[in-house]
């Protein structure tokens, strides 16, 4: 149900080339349905536009057995590359957009939840090359919209939660993005429903519904972008203008001389002239690892997103805590004039590449609205015990916040499988560090 529009919209109105592919559809040798379920997907892909549609080789796990395997017990690895090779066998030019379904896979079957995680996965891999698009069912809307109707319409009507999970789609607080259909694109949705007879009968739901009730439910298709495609760095402050620029010599500055001659007197970030109080938002998804008070900087947060750490300085409360994974655009602090440095209420915001090895290296300017040309997902640290001795632990909380993720950085690293959380680790060790992770 979900996505159909978007399909269309991408197929018809963008002129790109569309294609549907089918993870769990596979026809099944004295399963009929199957081979009718294949052309109904078939006959709805091009009412709404889609001429390449393609079936992997993976049957419902409702028919699984020992000659037919459902999409859920193979290897995600696996069908990530089938995905990846079949896009490349037929000549789809990247950057690709992958539309995949939400964490819960929408209504909540395991197959979605399967291909969840094959969309992801990709983005992992390939990155760069690919927009993940993941389309829900708002949650919110469906149980307020169930509570107004469950007596003014007859039980066909209304959908069989019961086959649905607890935590079918996303709460409305979880969905960033939607797109309001046209009334034709609605039209080809239902038209396109209709198609699928096994599955929905004109008599139930949705299909029953009124013109008013079905615009209602599925009038928005409901957009959850994934943190892994954000690829521009937003302002961090309703006010865009930048008073202190990066760079600007401090060496006549009567308060900020004391504070930058680790830099040559230079600003080591830009100056927003924002009063106290003014809300701060993230300016590129990550998570808090710093959370301090610094004598110059005064209130201070440090959010990272692989190699680069994005610092927020002077502020007047914090709203973020330590080993939180923050989403761009959130609220994660108030702006103010705390530290020595900070001759007026404004808020300094600063980037710094963690793989440099002195500060005056790992600053540079803050370039809005741009794409990174210095990013790393993952990034190598070599442990050196000189000062304290370093452990999984320790690593944990320098590069994630919190000791909470000593396991996520051994898992990627081999070397360490047999390390335990506060074992110290070898002088000289290399270290791949992870980038933060988002929880299903």
């Amino acid at each position: 149900m979900s996505g159909k529009g978007l399909i269309n919209q991408i197929s018809s109105q963008l002129n790109r080339k569309c294609a549907v592919i089918y993870c769990s559809a596979k026809k099944v040798d004295g399963q009929y349905k199957t081979v009718v379920r294949q052309r109904e997907a078939v006959k709805a892909c091009k009412i709404l536009g889609v001429k390449y549609i393609y079936f992997l080789n993976n049957c419902d796990i409702k028919y699984e057995s020992a000659n037919n395997i459902s999409v859920s017990s193979q290897k995600i690895s696996t069908i990530c590359n089938e995905i990846w090779g079949l896009l490349t066998e037929k000549n789809f030019k990247s950057p690709y957009i992958l539309i995949s379904y939400d964490k819960n896979g929408g209504y909540g079957h395991p197959d979605h939840k399967f291909v969840n995680l094959i969309g992801n996965k990709i983005i992992e891999k390939h990155g760069v090359n690919v927009k993940l698009v993941e389309v829900t069912i708002n949650r919110t809307l469906i149980n307020n919209w169930l509570k107004k109707s469950e007596l003014r319409l007859p039980a066909k009507s209304l959908p069989q939660l019961s086959y649905w999970s607890k935590t079918f789609g996303l709460s409305e607080n979880e969905i960033k993005y939607y797109y309001p259909l046209s009334d034709k694109q609605l039209s080809l949705k239902k038209i396109a429903l209709k198609a699928h007879k096994t599955q929905t009968a004109e008599d139930s739901f949705p299909l029953s519904l009124s013109e008013v009730d079905f615009k209602i439910v599925f009038g928005h298709e409901y957009i959850y972008i994934p943190l892994r495609n954000i690829e521009i760095l937003i302002y961090p402050t309703k006010e865009t203008a930048i008073d202190q620029p990066f760079g600007l010599d401090n060496t006549k500055h009567p308060i900020r001389k004391d504070f930058y001659t680790i830099f040559d007197n230079k600003h080591s970030g830009v100056d927003f002239p924002v009063a106290v109080g003014s809300k701060v938002y993230c300016s590129y998804s990550g998570v808090v690892v710093r959370r301090e008070f610094h004598k110059g900087m005064g209130n201070v947060i440090g959010i990272r997103n692989g190699n680069i750490v994005f610092l927020y300085a002077h502020l007047d409360k914090f709203k973020v805590k330590l080993g939180q994974i923050v989403k761009q655009g959130e609220l994660v602090a108030l702006s103010g004039k705390s530290g020595a440095a900070c001759p007026t209420a404004h808020l300094h915001f600063e980037l710094r590449d963690i793989t440099k090895s002195t500060l005056k290296e790992m600053i540079f300017e803050p370039k809005f609205n741009q794409k990174f040309k210095n990013h790393k997902d993952t990034f190598t640290y070599t442990v050196n015990n000189t000062n304290t001795e370093k452990s999984l632990a320790s690593l944990s909380k320098l590069y994630f916040g919190i000791e909470k993720y000593w396991s996520l950085i051994r898992n990627n690293n081999l070397s360490l499988t047999n390390y335990k959380k506060f074992q110290t680790l070898p002088n000289a060790t290399v270290v791949i560090i992870p980038n933060f992770v988002v929880e299903k």
